[in-house]
């Protein structure tokens, strides 16, 4: 029998204080969560969270690069699914969403980039810097795989896991699917000018975003490469990652990450590895994934965490291999 699951966009799940989520309370017990504060090597203070299982040996930190307007507590389930596993998870609302915007205010010159090159990598070198194990992997949802590349200490992750991560220019998307993307770049800025910031809560969509980041998010819509304010390439930041990535997306989020997007992204980093998983609901047993219905606390989705959750221990075993033979042959 199928069965649909939650493919909720920008919505918190409703995760206060240090309360684990609802679904997993009495399923695990030995889960432990924190909240504390990432400091960027630009001065911001970042609200995150630390989920960590009652394991002697921890397998490493996984770290969860949300999507545009999403709050960390979108992630909450799954992040308590990888404490089960031994990982340390951490999760982090980027600066201007969620529970940071209230921590540091944000400049006025912001960029999407920043939060690839200052947020995700403040949480990269905090992963590095407060746990003994030093594998650290990134789960990356839609937009966080593509400020991935931006983060400076990017050679500091062994993998990243890229769910339903694409290149947004309007191209990639076919039908009236690419005409409403069209007008939503061209709109953006509108939007942004009356409002000072993209009023995504307005429209159901999420968190709202702050004007500058907003800015760039749009741009990299309308154009091929993504481009920085003068309008020059950033490709060629995507081809210094050398981390292993998989790739997973889903036959129905045919509006947020087509498979020619996703695959357009996937063809940037040149220089990984990389696996990739274009999946149906049928496959998982169920009637709908969407954009983020991988994070959704669902027993179809168990089988695939476990998956992706072996694909990492498997190219850990190529990876040591490697460094194996590289040794004997000096």
């Amino acid at each position: 029998m199928m069965t649909s699951m939650p493919d909720v966009l920008g919505k918190a799940s409703g995760n206060p204080g240090n309360q684990l989520p609802e679904l997993l309370q009495n399923e695990h017990s030995g889960l432990s969560k924190s909240d504390i504060t990432i400091r960027t090597s630009d001065g911001m203070d970042l609200a995150a969270t630390v989920y960590r299982g009652a394991h002697i040996r921890r397998r490493g930190v996984i770290i969860l690069a949300s999507g545009v307007g999403l709050l960390q507590e979108r992630y909450a389930d799954y992040a308590c699914f990888l404490a089960t596993k031994g990982w340390t998870a951490l999760t982090f609302d980027y600066r201007g969403i969620g529970r940071t915007i209230n921590r540091t205010e944000v400049p006025s010159d912001s960029c999407l980039r920043d939060w690839g090159r200052y947020d995700l990598a403040a949480c990269i070198d905090w992963a590095d810097d407060h746990e003994d194990n030093p594998r650290i992997v990134v789960v990356a949802h839609s937009v966080g795989g593509q400020i991935f590349a931006f983060a400076p200490n990017h050679d500091k992750v062994e993998a990243m896991i890229a769910i339903c991560a694409q290149k947004g220019y309007w191209k990639f998307w076919s039908g009236r699917r690419r005409l409403g993307l069209l007008s939503l770049w061209y709109l953006l800025p509108v939007l942004v000018h009356l409002f000072g910031y993209l009023p995504l809560r307005l429209f159901g969509r999420g968190a709202n975003i702050p004007a500058g980041i907003a800015s760039e998010w749009g741009r990299w819509g309308r154009f091929k490469d993504f481009v920085d304010q003068e309008g020059q390439s950033l490709n060629h930041e995507f081809s210094r990652v050398k981390s292993r990535i998989l790739a997973v997306s889903f036959s129905d989020d045919q509006f947020y990450a087509p498979r020619r997007a996703v695959e357009a992204l996937n063809a940037l980093y040149v220089n990984s590895e990389h696996s990739y998983w274009h999946l149906t609901p049928d496959d998982l047993g169920c009637t709908t994934v969407g954009h983020s219905g991988y994070f959704s606390n669902d027993k179809y989705l168990r089988p695939l965490w476990n998956r992706v959750d072996s694909w990492l221990e498997h190219e850990r075993a190529v990876m040591d291999h490697e460094t194996t033979l590289q040794a004997s042959s000096e």
